[in-house]
């Protein structure tokens, strides 16, 4: 009964497309392209501490005020 149940779980999203779509979306669907992931080599060799100084540089560089000011509801502070 469970093997049922997750069949059904597993195939409920394809069977509401193929009911539920017309024929030119499904020919879209269908011809479709895969994007290429993002490349990963770098972060796979370097060192913990190299990983770290690319962090402060990338995330807390110099424009990290400038990050932080957008996150501030100033209209809210002013108030």
């Amino acid at each position: 009964v469970n093997s049922m149940a997750l069949t059904f779980v597993l195939e409920v999203d394809e069977m509401v497309f193929h009911r539920f779509t017309s024929d030119l979306t499904k020919h879209i669907m269908n011809n479709i392209q895969d994007l290429p992931n993002f490349d990963t080599t770098r972060e796979e060799t370097e060192t913990d501490q190299q990983a770290l100084d690319r962090f402060k540089v990338e995330e807390l560089g110099s424009g990290r005020w400038a990050k932080l000011k957008q996150c501030i509801p100033w209209r809210f502070l002013m108030v």
